[in-house]
């Protein structure tokens, strides 16, 4: 059985199928999603169905066809992706899976920052949203190092406006958590006499969180299953016209520009469905 680990490609430059080509200038022709976010599940089970050795090697094959979907996304034109890479409920599996993961993440954060000029030259702002503190320091250490290369360490105003795309790496990360740490973070502000706790309202809590300095929503996709397992749940009350596509029928490593080409087209028909064409931004 082959190993899926293959060298790491970040930027892929693989060329679309033909088909993808002929369709690709008729799906942009709709209205199309500037933010999606991502819920990468099944590669354990894409895993046990190829037969591998171990887990790792469904993750392995996860990442690859990551490096593929954010190719796509950018041809269609896709401004901003946020990924679940790691859930903080995941530091639950057994301690041998949780290693490897560390390490295939250690692996690729590391080989990112080898390529930090094409990094820069595509004008690719890399976030990463979550609880640092749960993170080992070497993980944590190239965490802010590809933030300080791709300029995200504090991105707003005119900073933002040099980036072209933004991607956003979930990583030791839960909605939950991220509530309580916005929670935390107002509390020491009221505490320290900088913030009236009278202003606090949602915008405010918003203006705290991770996604702070993101776009709104605009599709929602989970390969594998249908529950939004804690992800992004703030954020998608905040987004009243995020289009959820779950694509319970392929795993993860299997998602494929079919795939993608349908849940874009699962969000334009909810334009015309919910009747947002009178609001759409050419």
């Amino acid at each position: 059985m082959p190993v899926f680990a293959e060298e790491s490609a970040w930027f892929r430059h693989e060329p679309m199928p033909w088909w993808g080509r002929l369709l690709l200038p008729i799906v942009k022709l709709g209205p199309m999603p500037r933010h999606i976010a991502i819920v990468m599940d099944g590669n354990r089970r894409f895993a046990r169905t190829q037969n591998c050795a171990t887990p790792m090697e469904g993750h392995s094959a996860g990442f690859v066809q990551l490096t593929k979907v954010l190719d796509w996304c950018n041809e269609l034109g896709v401004e901003e992706v946020t990924v679940y890479a790691f859930s903080i409920e995941n530091f639950k599996r057994p301690e041998e899976e949780v290693n490897g993961l560390m390490a295939l993440g250690e692996k690729h954060f590391e080989q990112l920052i080898e390529r930090k000029s094409e990094l820069i030259e595509r004008r690719v702002g890399i976030r990463f949203f979550g609880d640092r503190s749960l993170l080992p320091d070497k993980i944590r250490k190239l965490v802010e190092e590809i933030e300080e290369i791709s300029g995200t360490t504090s991105i707003e105003g005119e900073s933002a406006t040099k980036m072209r795309t933004f991607l956003n790496i979930c990583l030791s990360y839960t909605s939950q958590n991220e509530i309580v740490r916005t929670f935390e973070t107002i509390r020491r502000e009221v505490q320290k006499g900088k913030l009236d706790r009278n202003a606090i309202d949602v915008d405010l809590l918003s203006a705290r969180m991770d996604t702070r300095f993101c776009r709104p929503l605009d599709l929602f996709i989970r390969t594998s299953e249908c529950r939004l397992s804690d992800f992004l749940i703030w954020q998608l009350q905040c987004s009243p016209r995020c289009v959820l596509k779950f694509d319970t029928d392929v795993l993860w490593p299997e998602y494929s520009l079919f795939h993608l080409f349908r849940a874009v087209l699962h969000y334009q028909m909810a334009f015309v469905r919910f009747g947002w064409w009178t609001i759409w931004d050419h």
